[in-house]
């Protein structure tokens, strides 16, 4: 497997587009698509077999009306599995009609609704996804994709909880977000998420989601995470790759 950032950022950030990453395998997996993700996706090149939304906040899913348009236009015929939970899915198909007003009847593929529960796994061809809940302002499911012997994790957005902490257990790499240096109610703390990495034996830890002024100001104290902490703590841009 690789893994092919295509944002790092937070919601409102205007250098970095929001988190989302490709899982490249035979099966490519998108993981999340807010609103600014899309033309990273088209330059990229890279095909999408599935989808996966951890939850429904536009920085995590607005960009997938765009998407789906052009795979429209391109034309596809293949199904396109979208794994989620279920209100995520009854959200996602009200902003499509929104956003293109009857794209649903002239949609030239069908979608697939799969549905995403916590503790649950689903089977995606070689792929096998397994979820658990995070703490954030609505429901957020983070998720655990293996292959092979290999295992990435893509938080969502939110505070870890103890079902997540087993879920990210000895992943080869760790996308998770890492708000701010500050406690907050929904979002996660980021020296608390290097903590948790070391204790739960994550390989590599992709600290994403970073709050746009800490990312400006705290940049020595992030980069310091790098060398003091005894785990391979990166700092992703989008287009770059990671091998798993």
């Amino acid at each position: 497997m690789k893994a092919l950032i295509l944002g790092a950022g937070e919601a409102f950030d205007e250098s970095f587009p929001n988190t989302s990453v490709l899982i490249e395998s035979e099966t490519n997996l998108l993981l999340d698509c807010g609103f600014s993700v899309p033309p990273m996706l088209w330059r990229s090149g890279a095909r999408v077999d599935a989808l996966y939304l951890t939850h429904a906040h536009a920085d995590h899913f607005f960009g997938v009306p765009a998407v789906l348009a052009r795979m429209c236009d391109e034309p596809r015929r293949d199904p396109l599995p979208v794994v989620t939970q279920h209100d995520v899915w009854q959200r996602l198909r009200q902003v499509l009609e929104l956003a293109y007003p009857g794209s649903e009847a002239k949609r030239t593929f069908p979608l697939v609704f799969v549905p995403a529960t916590a503790g649950t796994t689903v089977p995606l061809n070689e792929l096998t996804l397994r979820f658990a809940p995070t703490r954030h302002g609505i429901g957020n499911l983070a998720v655990r994709v293996e292959c092979g012997g290999r295992a990435i994790c893509l938080s969502g957005d939110g505070a870890f909880t103890e079902q997540s902490k087993a879920l990210y257990k000895g992943a080869d790499l760790l996308f998770h977000e890492a708000y701010s240096f500050e406690q907050r109610s929904s979002h996660a703390h980021v020296e608390d998420v290097v903590a948790m990495a070391v204790e739960t034996g994550v390989k590599r830890l992709a600290l994403t989601h970073i709050e746009r002024h800490v990312r400006m100001k705290e940049r020595a104290r992030l980069e310091a995470l790098r060398y003091d902490t005894g785990i391979a703590v990166l700092l992703p841009r989008g287009g770059e790759r990671i091998a798993v």
